[in-house]
């Protein structure tokens, strides 16, 4: 295909149907790094995660789109049918953290340990190991 733009003659590609990228951050309303939010203790609050991703799973199958899911560490260690429930509609699974720290306010042995937790997290998600099992940091 060619068409004109001014003098010139140019290549055109055929017309293709609208390309669709979605990323979601999968995390509860809870999870904020934001200094000047207040702190909040988590075991008290209500968890609206499961309720939201079946809504926005609901909108992506009925659309027939996928997407990529960055998953808080600490929302698939809390929600253990969540991730296995967005891998089985076809979505990708990416980390997004333990817990939603800012990488420049982390400490390295702390975000060692943080990391090798969430290693744990993601295998657990995938029925490799469980939480209680996983070997702690140089054992």
């Amino acid at each position: 295909m060619s068409s004109r733009l001014g003098d010139r003659e140019i290549e055109t590609l055929p017309p293709a149907e609208a390309a669709f990228a979605a990323t979601v951050d999968v995390e509860d309303w809870f999870h904020t790094n934001y200094r000047s939010a207040p702190a909040l203790d988590p075991g008290h609050l209500p968890r609206r995660v499961e309720a939201s991703m079946d809504r926005v799973l609901e909108a992506f199958a009925s659309a027939g789109v996928r997407g990529t899911f960055f998953v808080l560490g600490c929302v698939a260690r809390d929600h253990p049918r969540l991730v296995p429930r967005i891998a089985a509609a076809g979505h990708e699974i990416a980390c997004h953290g333990m817990t939603h720290t800012l990488v420049y306010e982390q400490e390295p042995g702390p975000s060692r340990r943080a990391c090798a937790r969430l290693a744990c997290c993601w295998r657990t998600s995938r029925g490799e190991g469980s939480w209680a099992s996983a070997p702690r940091p140089g054992r």
